[in-house]
């Protein structure tokens, strides 16, 4: 019998409570990456992150999947906000109409992960057509290592493109590649 995978959508409240899950899932797929051993990438630091900041931020939203109730795999995101620190980490220059926000103009996918074992089995995809459904900003960006050539190249099929490089840890041990989308080119992208 093959296993039903559910995939839902949530807000803060559901990542606050299912925090220690998204964790775990997160420090899982950090073993043997280059992310292991790396300050930024700690379990500590990521659970410091979601529940000290981006589940706080207005429009935060949580795409899930499970499998007989076990989390497989997760993305989440937020709008980026008027005042933001996403622009501020990009090392190279980019102009003023790139970087301007409105608090509706740009949606952050913050992190987005499927446990290995459920990996090519289109579980992101559904994720990301989960997560992205109803939003209404122009454009997504995301931050992704540049080593991590999988899940890079998912981003490239996906229309992204490299915009910069961003350390935002600002401590010099994360180098990650930024990219944009505008949202148009998404109808498509649906699993």
């Amino acid at each position: 019998m093959e296993d039903t995978v559910e995939v839902s959508i949530g807000g803060a409240a559901e990542a606050t409570e299912m925090a220690d899950q998204l964790t775990d899932l997160y420090v899982a797929d950090s073993v043997g990456s280059s992310k292991q051993g790396v300050a930024h990438f700690s379990r500590d630091r990521f659970k410091a992150r979601l529940l000290d900041g981006q589940a706080n931020q207005p429009g935060f939203a949580i795409a899930t999947a499970r499998a007989n109730g076990e989390l497989i795999g997760y993305m989440f995101g937020c709008p980026l906000p008027v005042v933001n620190l996403w622009w501020g980490s990009v090392q190279e220059t980019l102009s003023a109409d790139l970087i301007r926000e409105t608090g509706s103009r740009t949606f952050a996918l913050l992190e987005g992960i499927v446990r290995r074992d459920w990996r090519g089995r289109k579980i992101a995809s559904a994720l990301y057509a989960k997560l992205l459904e109803g939003r209404h900003e122009e454009r997504i960006t995301l931050m992704v290592r540049p080593e991590n050539e999988s899940a890079y190249a998912i981003w490239k099929h996906y229309g992204y493109q490299k915009i910069g490089t961003a350390d935002p840890a600002g401590d010099g041990t994360t180098h990650l590649d930024v990219l944009v989308q505008y949202m148009n080119a998404t109808a498509s992208i649906q699993g």
